[in-house]
């Protein structure tokens, strides 16, 4: 994980704040499945973005979808 300019390397248990207007990004680099638990507090303007991502024909990575919900992509994905 990303979060401005630390890059973090996290443990099954570990935990990472990522602040509102700070960039981050996150990558799973496991051999074996893996999960994720997030926390958004207050959720603002997420909810909305994750239901419309999870309609079948949503182009997830549109930057304007990112812009409409208050969020805009600032670089290359983490793992090429």
């Amino acid at each position: 994980m990303e979060v401005g300019q630390q890059k973090i390397r996290l443990k099954p248990g570990d935990s990472v704040l990522a602040p509102r207007k700070v960039p981050h990004v996150w990558a799973y680099i496991g051999e074996q499945p893996g999960r994720m638990l997030f926390v958004f507090t207050p959720a603002a303007k997420i909810e909305s973005f994750f239901e419309e991502t999870s309609k079948p024909d949503a182009k997830v990575m549109d930057p304007h979808r990112f812009e409409a919900h208050g969020m805009k992509i600032v670089g290359p994905p983490l793992l090429d």
